[in-house]
């Protein structure tokens, strides 16, 4: 079986670690960055990722302006975005961003393993 890969973008060390420590334990390649910058670095260097999760609240530039750049680029559109956030969902459905799916703070594993299982 092709191991999935997954690219964790979250400038919250303990929560990104946790999120790769749980993916990884069930079986998927986990990369990580912590800010927007980074994670292009990575999708320019590494393009074939099957999920992206990215926080909204990262540094530079937000996670909403990450998700605007992957998914107006054809090279990259067709990963699926799981956005994770503690933003109050009332301004989150306010916004124009088109993650695929949404995953709200703080989650279990359960909920974390239950989003990407939807994806692969």
């Amino acid at each position: 079986m092709i191991q999935k890969k997954i690219l964790v973008i979250d400038d919250e060390v303990d929560i990104r670690e946790n999120i790769k420590r749980i993916l990884t334990g069930a079986g998927y390649f986990v990369q990580t960055a912590d800010n927007l910058r980074n994670a292009i670095k990575i999708l320019v260097e590494q393009p074939v990722f099957d999920l992206i999760t990215c926080d909204i609240m990262i540094p530079a530039a937000g996670g909403f302006e990450l998700i605007d750049e992957i998914k107006s680029d054809k090279k990259y559109a067709h990963i699926p975005i799981l956005m994770i956030t503690g933003m109050d969902v009332e301004v989150l459905h306010a916004t124009t961003h088109s993650a695929d799916a949404v995953l709200m703070k703080p989650f279990s594993a359960a909920d974390l393993l239950g989003k990407v299982k939807g994806f692969m």
